[in-house]
């Protein structure tokens, strides 16, 4: 099996490049998030999708999350439309519990430990894997409930879409991919524009029945060389910008990361990987109490792929240094202005014995604020038959505390930080079982158990930020995907309970059932597809949030040489439901366009 691993490695740009290519018409695409090397998703010890670029536009959707909410164990919530605050919640966890990536950087804040779901538009993105359960022996804090990797586009070529819908909403793209068989680049820029609806209603804490807009631009760029059969290089940029209304104010946000990537293969059974990486976000809020937020968190990655036999060791060094200041804009004082750094060792060992794998996986981290901290994880995979594979696992995973929970002084002394916190912690046993019944077919079904200690909460008569929560996460994923001649679906049930063990409460948004089908049919030459969610109740502060159901409908159809007409209409049933207490959530909604694509 790790045969394939070298082989992909030795690839120029091995990674991403295998990834984007192998994906297309396969339900066993090849993914690199869950182990750091390439593999197919059969093959991996985690539980591993793959949403595709022809996902991406079979789905047409306005925002990332759009993408991941129809997927197994994962909750979605927002405060209003679009550009209203989001969070992602992966197998009950918190909502930074989840890994961001973005071609390999992470890229979540550094005072929040959030990733902004809003900056970063579909049309830029060529996949997205999702890795859920543990992956910290791998890569470090944060990953305790998975790892949610973004490659940004590649192109061949001009394609380009426009589109225009409800909520006055108006969005276009046009990218540009070309080069040579040994230098190739591409560029991708986007723009949206919504007036949106009123974000919040009469249940929330400060009501103001206006619409509130949002828009973004952003831009993303790659260039790759291949120097020799054996040694390539890469250098990715992608900048966002955004402005989104609230009913006290306005808040302007810039989301960047950059990256500069080398590949050599030393010999036949030795590859290394460099990768320098930075991730930029500044947020200016304009309100009766102004700020200005800036970010920065600067990585390096030094990665060994070593093969012997059938066996392959991963090893590596990593550091990364996060900073951030806090300034009160209508005085001009620092809030706060601090900065922490992360230096770990890793190795990743992956056996192969024929109908039995092993991968035992361990990581250092040493912490400028609460010192070292050691991860492991050990998964063993047994093929039953040439269609069956039974998966087990059991990891270790911890997320260290963010600038906000360290050193932000609270408002009056409220909600201030607390700089001798400890990280979270986290242990997770999961057995899941995989079966074929035929190619074009893929069931599977993943029971998991996850208790996370030293949860970080707010607590005391200044509610300052203090170790003291316990939780347990625990669920069933049940999935089904399948391609017959024309047809296409994937169906997905989550059966889940996250809760505050302490106090033996639900925590808050999170459904403990859920299904999502999405269902798809060739019609001459056009497509057309839907998507449908039932989502159970939820708590939130105190109340229940009714379950509801969501249908949306897609199609496309081609025109001309490379020219298609795509239409969508979201929550065809004009459902009303509800995400965050007091926020609302859009109606029924049209969206017409025009895409121009060679590869159409």
């Amino acid at each position: 099996m790790h045969d394939r691993f070298i082989s992909a490695l030795l690839l120029a740009g091995a990674a991403s490049a295998t990834a984007a290519s192998a994906s297309e018409q396969r339900l066993d695409p090849v993914v690199v998030t869950a182990s750091r090397v390439a593999q197919t998703s059969d093959e991996a010890m985690a539980a591993v999708t793959v949403v595709d670029r022809q996902a991406i536009e079979r789905l047409q959707p306005r925002s990332l999350v759009d993408l991941l909410r129809t997927q197994p164990s994962i909750d979605i919530s927002r405060n209003g439309g679009p550009g209203g605050n989001t969070s992602v919640f992966l197998r009950g966890a918190q909502g930074d519990h989840t890994l961001v990536l973005v071609d390999g950087v992470r890229a979540s804040s550094a005072t929040t430990g959030q990733f902004n779901w809003n900056s970063l538009s579909p049309d830029q993105v060529e996949r997205i894997e999702i890795v859920r359960g543990p992956r910290a022996a791998l890569y470090g804090s944060d990953a305790i409930g998975g790892v949610i990797q973004i490659f940004t586009r590649r192109g061949q070529g001009l394609s380009a879409d426009v589109e225009a819908g409800s909520y006055q909403t108006r969005s276009g793209r046009v990218s540009y991919g070309g080069g040579s068989e040994r230098l190739h680049f591409d560029i991708s820029a986007a723009a949206s524009q919504s007036d949106g609806f009123s974000a919040t209603n009469p249940d929330a804490f400060s009501y103001h029945p206006d619409n509130d807009g949002f828009e973004q631009q952003s831009v993303s760029t790659q260039l790759r060389g291949e120097f020799t059969d054996n040694l390539s290089a890469s250098l990715r940029l992608w900048h966002s910008e955004g402005e989104s209304e609230f009913d006290q104010g306005r808040i302007d946000d810039r989301n960047q990361t950059v990256d500069a990537r080398l590949d050599w293969a030393v010999t036949d059974d030795w590859s290394q990987r460099l990768q320098l990486g930075q991730a930029l976000d500044r947020s200016e809020t304009a309100s009766t109490s102004p700020s200005t937020i800036k970010t920065r968190r600067r990585s390096l990655d030094w990665q060994h792929d070593l093969g012997f036999g059938q066996h392959l060791l991963v090893a590596g060094l990593s550091h990364w240094r996060d900073s951030a200041r806090n300034t009160d804009d209508r005085t001009g004082a620092t809030v706060f202005d601090e900065d922490t750094h992360n230096s770990a060792a890793y190795m990743n060992l992956l056996l192969d014995w024929g109908r039995h794998d092993l991968e035992i996986g361990l990581r250092h981290d040493e912490h400028s604020e609460f010192g070292g901290h050691t991860t492991g994880a050990l998964a063993w995979g047994l093929d039953l038959s040439p269609r069956l594979r039974l998966v087990s696992s059991y990891a270790t995973a911890f997320k260290a505390p963010t600038l906000n929970e360290l050193y932000h002084p609270g408002f009056g002394g409220f909600f201030a930080g607390n700089p001798d916190l400890d990280p979270e912690q986290s242990e997770t046993g999961e057995i899941s079982l995989r079966y074929r019944p035929t190619d074009e077919q893929r069931l599977a079904a993943t029971v998991f158990y996850t208790e996370v200690e030293d949860l970080i909460e707010y607590d005391g008569p200044l509610r300052q930020a203090s170790n003291i929560g316990l939780a347990r996460l625990k669920g069933l994923e049940l999935e089904y995907s399948a391609q017959l001649d024309a047809w296409w679906w994937q169906a997905s049930a989550t059966l889940q309970r996250a809760e505050d063990a302490q106090a033996n409460e639900r925590l808050p948004r999170r459904a403990e059932k859920k299904l999502a089908l999405v269902l798809g049919r060739k019609i001459g030459r056009g497509e057309i597809q839907a998507d449908l969610q039932l989502v159970g109740d939820r708590v939130d502060r105190n109340d229940d949030l009714a379950g509801y159901g969501l249908l949306n409908l897609s199609a496309s159809y081609p025109l001309y040489r490379g020219l298609a007409l795509t239409a969508r209409i979201e929550n065809a049933g004009d459902k009303d439901y509800t995400l965050a207490h007091g926020y609302n959530t859009p109606g029924r909604s049209y969206f017409l366009g025009l895409r121009y694509s060679p590869e159409q």
